[in-house]
């Protein structure tokens, strides 16, 4: 009897003692492990430490086998002696890991990874403590929310504690890096947070530009993780903006404004719209918001941009003023309200605007290119704008503006900027940049000046079919008619009577052009004498001209065309038919009268100034 018990007693401190060797350390910080289900493998005879034995029982000794790796203390000391038991088990004990935030109610990373400013309030709210007596992770997640309220809403005050936390947690890491100028290379992709975190350098220090691929990465991880992040909308549309990927930005900054609407958010959306071109969302997006704006410079001023691009220089003047009357000292702002009075025909007030500058600064781009179009415009001053745009082309001949800018006068004029003909600067722009209109349209104009049709056509079609640019059908239905493509003028004339209205000058312009090129003379004259009657001096020169061309004799013709100059002096069209006139009849010195009126509007047109020399010879004979 004494043996059985002691042998029992052996078996069970022998089993004890094989399960305390088999437990795996704890790791500091960690909850006590939780055993998986042991898988037990039990022999027919199990030993019942209750259950007593009969003494004449032959009792068959029990081994305990353990199986444990030796260690090199244990190898050099020899093997150790199995220890027999009835049973054979095998022990499993895994170690449990505690994810991090365990004890974070969800709801507060969820509002983290939102990132609007009540959603980041709420959180902080749920964390704070009045015993500032905070978890480690506690402490990590008030820190990260406070310093995003204070990076991406600088005007709301912390005015709470907050507590330190160590940056050897990723969150706080990429927060002190953005909030030092660097972007968190080192920051983990393995929530939505720890992706994000590191783009607020895109607000902390906007210069810096060597980590965009990495940023375009991770918030597109981070909206995998949660795509109803707000903040990660917004970041990945500021970084499009920076990196002037206009309509990839719009279309994650408008998500992002769906869900908050503040300033920085709508100056950045407006910015997308305005340049990926839909200038009328933009327009109505600003107007709404700069009425209730509590003051955002960039708001109005980019509300200011979107009136005008829209036409509407009023509103535009209205928003620019308040801009300068916080920052009257800003030149940008102060030259785009003379490029707004320009348009609004002030040239008084432009030119003492200009004067006022050039005592400051006379050589900025904008500068130089407001000043030349008034020359051009008010002074008609076309020399003066010449050396103007001269001077930018010297300065800034990589710039897309002061190309267009120098292509326009060089078109207009048939000057040559700094060496460059129009064709030449226009072929500078569309090689960086295909798809600008402006160039196509200059492009256009000068295969009209110099009877390419068919080249015409072929660019004025991408503005019209491809672009959707209304600007382009009236000179598509002039190219049409020269190229005698009178359906597709036809089919152009309705769809400009859609835009401007039937009875408008355009249309009314374009329908006399089609009847005369279809031999419809009867219906263009009859057109003509209609319009007559309520047309102002300009469209009156048209008419009569128009009409000239379709006179039966050529003392009528002769008589519409000296109408038409009557109506407007400067109708180039009207003065070279007349010298065509003379010189037809041989009258070279009133050929001469009326070609030389041609050549002062065009003094560099080379077509032009070579008929002078010819009518100087006839003269002279």
């Amino acid at each position: 009897m004494f043996r059985r018990c002691v042998t029992q007693a052996a078996v069970i401190i022998i089993f004890l003692f094989a399960s305390c060797a088999s437990k795996p350390e704890q790791s500091p910080g960690t909850d006590t492990a939780v055993p998986s289900p042991v898988t037990e493998s039990v022999s027919s005879s199990s030993v019942q430490n209750d259950e007593e034995v009969p003494e004449e029982a032959d009792v068959q000794e029990t081994e305990i086998k353990t199986e444990e790796t030796e260690t090199p203390d244990e190898a050099e000391a020899g093997t150790s002696e199995s220890i027999p038991l009835e049973n054979e088990r095998q022990i499993s004990l895994p170690v449990i890991e505690k994810k991090p935030f365990a004890d974070i109610d969800k709801e507060i990373i969820l509002n983290m990874e939102n990132g609007t400013y009540n959603s980041l309030k709420n959180a902080v709210a749920k964390l704070r403590k009045a015993d500032m007596e905070y978890t480690q992770d506690e402490a990590i997640l008030l820190y990260t929310a406070s310093a995003m309220l204070e990076i991406l809403y600088p005007e709301q005050k912390i005015n709470w504690q907050v507590p330190q936390a160590s940056d050897e947690h990723s969150y706080v890491a990429s927060v002190m890096s953005a909030l030092k100028g660097a972007y968190d290379f080192s920051s983990p992709m393995e929530d939505c947070l720890s992706c994000l975190l590191p783009s607020l350098l895109l607000l902390t220090v906007p210069s810096v530009q060597n980590y965009y691929e990495e940023s375009e990465t991770a918030l597109k991880k981070a909206l995998e993780y949660n795509p109803d992040s707000v903040l990660a909308q917004y970041l990945l549309g500021l970084l499009y903006n920076r990196q002037k990927r206009y309509e990839e930005a719009a279309a994650h900054l408008e998500k992002a404004y769906e869900a908050e609407k503040n300033d920085a958010l709508t100056v950045a959306y407006a910015e997308s719209l305005l340049y990926s071109g839909n200038t009328q969302k933009a327009y109505e997006l600003t107007r709404s918001d700069a009425r209730s704006s509590t003051g955002s410079v960039e708001l109005l001023y980019l509300a200011s941009v979107a009136a005008f691009n829209e036409g509407d220089y009023e509103t535009a003047d209205s928003y620019i003023i308040q801009v300068l009357q916080r920052e009257p000292d800003n030149g940008d702002y102060l030259l785009f309200r003379g490029r707004i009075l320009m348009a609004k025909g002030e040239y008084i007030k432009v030119s003492s605007l200009l004067d006022a500058y050039e005592r400051v600064k006379k050589n900025n781009k904008n500068y130089l290119l407001l000043r030349a179009q008034l020359l051009l415009i008010w002074n008609k001053n076309t020399a003066a704008a010449t050396s103007v745009l001269t001077e930018a082309m010297n300065n800034y001949g990589n710039d897309t503006d002061v190309l267009l800018a120098s292509a326009s006068l060089a078109s207009s004029s048939s000057v040559k900027i700094a060496g460059f003909s129009a064709e030449e600067l226009v072929s500078l722009v569309l090689a960086s940049n295909p798809d600008n209109t402006e160039a196509i349209k200059i492009h256009v104009a000068e295969a009209v000046k110099n009877e390419q049709w068919e080249e015409a056509y072929k660019a004025n079609s991408r503005l019209v079919n491809e672009f959707k640019n209304t600007d382009a059908l009236v000179p598509h239905i002039r190219i049409c008619v020269a190229l005698k493509k009178l359906d597709e003028a036809r089919s152009s004339i309705k769809q400009l009577s859609e835009i401007k209205g039937q009875d408008s000058e355009e249309v009314m312009e374009a329908t006399i052009k089609l009847y005369i090129a279809e031999g419809k003379n009867a219906e263009a004259h009859a057109l003509i004498t209609k319009q007559l009657a309520n047309a102002n001096a300009k469209a009156k020169s048209i008419l009569y001209y128009e009409r000239s061309r379709i006179s039966p004799t050529e003392e009528q013709q002769l008589s519409d065309l000296r109408s038409s100059l009557t109506a407007n002096p400067r109708n180039q069209e009207a003065l070279y038919d007349l010298y065509l006139l003379y010189y037809n009849r041989k009258d070279y010195r009133k050929a001469q009268y009326y070609l030389n009126q041609v050549v002062a509007l065009s003094p560099n047109d080379p077509k032009l100034l070579e008929k002078q020399e010819e009518l100087k010879t006839l003269i002279w004979r």
